[in-house]
């Protein structure tokens, strides 16, 4: 009995091993058929992947890449933030099949792709150098959207991951966020906060429609919204945007407007440290800095950044600014782009022009910046009490309709052209001096108002213009000038704060 029974549990181990030899060859080759017919990697692709290398080597191997590599200007660290940056946009982008435009549905929009990356990989996952999650939100959706900005995908994905390297500076403005910019100066990556990212999926499809019949948008384009998550780690929320000011031109001064005074000064002594530290407001209106269009282009900016404003205007967005790079034309000639908007048409900027509409000497490379502050009740309690003592209508922190139109006036009356003389003697200047830039070559002292410069320009401009522009706002419940695109207006609740409807005063 005893040898029978011992028998007996021979056979059943010797089936099970079988069958288990069956099963793992089974899913082996079935592994191999899903390797076989996968359409975005050659079988060999996925056995470089199986080995043992990191996902970095892999890299190196096929493209020639190494570790990403920071050019710090803050002393900070973040080189393992930006590899599972760079590592989930290579191995998410190019999964996205070229989108044609189609009417997006909601589902579209709340599309979350996500990818697990660790040490050991699978069989479908690439190794990684270490562990994370890394999350695409609309990639439908925002392919679409680089499309209609003109971005070539390859050329997008190999400028972001194309050497693992990058340019890193910490923001200068409250928003706490870090840049990165690609070594070709294309595009930006920005980190935001987990507020910023709810609200730009709140209003992606308002977004997306605006810039579709908006090509001259001064809007930043987004072109991606994703987050990564370490494994024992909190998540970290970044988009990918236009960089404003295009690598071919060397920018000479940088300003940030917004049409506040409080707390918009940069020390000159900073200043004379960095020439081209990005400077505000009220430096502009002590060097009495004007941004030189004839009529017909000073139409076309205001008439622009009117649409721009009051998109925003409808979605309760504040603290935006107009974003200014100068370059100053010294021999060289300006190469005409090709480009869907006007504001890039001269070799990637706006060419200043004089009062005869005559190209002039200066570049200006334009964008309106920080679009996703939506204004709170509890926003406005804060900048109360933080702001204690200093005139409502200085600050930043104001409503959304009193926002956009300050913003608009101090642009307004910012434009100024030079007469034919000063251009003349600008160009025969700039043929005996080198080309650098500093603010008293540029300014010149205002002798018109800005306002009746706009009226007698264009009647039009100044009619569309009119609703949003405290000298001619009557009452308080003066409406703003509708928005071309039809579109829903935004459920956020706001609140009246006493004394934020006074206009702009300098």
């Amino acid at each position: 009995m005893n040898y029978l029974y011992i028998a007996t549990l021979y056979l059943t181990f010797s089936s099970t091993a079988n069958v288990n030899a069956s099963v793992l060859n089974n899913r082996g080759v079935l592994s191999s058929a899903i390797e076989a017919e996968s359409p975005q990697q050659s079988s060999s692709e996925w056995d470089q992947q199986l080995t043992n290398a990191t996902h970095s080597e892999y890299l190196q191997q096929k493209r020639g890449v190494s570790e990403p590599k920071i050019v710090k200007r803050d002393g900070s660290k973040s080189e393992r933030a930006l590899f599972r940056m760079l590592t989930g946009i290579a191995s998410t982008v190019w999964r996205v099949a070229p989108v044609v435009y189609r009417d997006f549905h909601q589902l579209d929009y709340n599309e979350q792709y996500r990818v697990s990356f660790n040490k050991n990989g699978t069989a479908l996952g690439p190794h990684s150098k270490y562990d994370f999650e890394f999350k695409d939100y609309a990639p439908d959706v925002f392919e679409f959207i680089r499309s209609n900005f003109e971005v070539d995908e390859d050329s997008y994905v190999e400028s972001l991951t194309g050497n693992m390297r990058m340019d890193e500076l910490a923001s200068p403005g409250k928003s706490g966020g870090t840049f990165y910019f690609s070594t070709d100066k294309k595009y930006v990556i920005k980190t935001i906060h987990e507020g910023e990212h709810k609200y730009l999926r709140e209003i992606l499809p308002e977004y997306l429609a605006y810039v579709k019949s908006n090509p001259n948008t001064l809007l930043s384009q987004f072109y991606g919204l994703h987050r990564i998550k370490k494994w024992k780690g909190g998540k970290k929320y970044f988009v990918v945007m236009n960089n404003v000011f295009p690598p071919q031109n060397e920018i000479h001064q940088t300003w940030d407007l917004k049409g506040s005074t409080a707390r918009r000064y940069v020390d000159e002594d900073e200043i004379a440290a960095k020439p081209k530290k990005t400077q505000q407001d009220v430096n502009w209106i002590n060097k009495q800095m004007r941004l030189h269009f004839g009529p017909k282009k000073a139409e076309e900016l205001l008439n622009q950044l009117a649409r721009d404003a009051e998109f925003l205007r409808k979605r309760h967005v504040i603290d935006y600014s107009l974003l200014i790079g100068i370059h100053r034309i010294g021999n060289e000639s300006v190469a005409i782009t090709p480009s869907k908007s006007i504001f890039h048409a001269d070799n990637g900027c706006f060419r200043s022009t004089n009062a005869n509409d005559e190209p002039d000497d200066l570049l200006y490379c334009l964008g309106v910046i920080d679009i996703l502050t939506y204004y709170t009740a509890w926003r406005a309690v804060d900048s109360f009490f933080t702001s204690f003592g200093i005139p409502s209508h200085t600050l930043s922190t104001v409503q959304p309709k009193t926002y956009a139109r300050r913003f608009l006036k101090f642009i307004g009356d910012q434009i100024q052209p030079k007469s034919s003389e000063e251009s003349e003697q600008n160009a025969s200047n700039a043929e005996t001096n080198d080309s650098s830039v500093n603010s008293t070559e540029i300014s010149t002292d205002i002798t018109t108002s800005s306002s009746s410069y706009i009226k007698n320009a264009s009647s039009e401009l100044a009619e569309s213009l009119s609703p949003m522009m405290p000298n001619n706002a009557t009452t308080e419940s003066a409406t703003p000038s509708p928005d071309t695109t039809t579109m829903p207006e935004a459920s956020h609740s706001t609140k009246k704060i006493r004394g934020a409807e006074r206009p702009f005063m300098l």
